[in-house]
């Protein structure tokens, strides 16, 4: 299974948007067109990241539910710099001309192409 950092983006959206009342749990968590079980590998991971806060209970057989209780504070922040539409699609564009979709990777793109935003609108250079 791999990562997919479009469900990644779908599914913080998803629980920020669902997750109204601080640790009142989401469960059963669907984005259209992504199977169950692409959905589980990448909340899995992001548990695992500290982008959000769960417990997955696994059973017999392989079948898992996974409570997630929200979004940590990395998770935000992270969902804030990707959150825009169009910034997200230069970000893709950007990491598939270097071909890498690191996190570390994603964030950096989207740092640059934030500080130039930045500058183009407000005239502040930013370092």
């Amino acid at each position: 299974m791999k990562r997919d950092m479009d469900l990644i983006r779908l599914l913080l959206i998803e629980i920020e948007e669902k997750a109204l009342e601080p640790y009142a749990g989401l469960q059963g968590l669907e984005v259209e067109g992504f199977p169950s079980s692409q959905i589980n590998y990448n909340l899995d991971i992001l548990i695992k990241s500290g982008m959000i806060e769960g417990e997955v209970q696994i059973y017999f057989g392989g079948e898992s539910t996974h409570f997630i209780q929200g979004i940590t504070w990395l998770g935000h922040d992270f969902l804030d710099d990707i959150r825009d539409p169009d910034l997200w699609a230069k970000t893709k564009n950007g990491a598939n001309q270097i071909k890498s979709w690191s996190i570390e990777t994603i964030k950096e793109i989207v740092k640059g192409l934030i500080k130039k935003q930045v500058e183009e609108y407000t005239g502040v250079k930013v370092p």
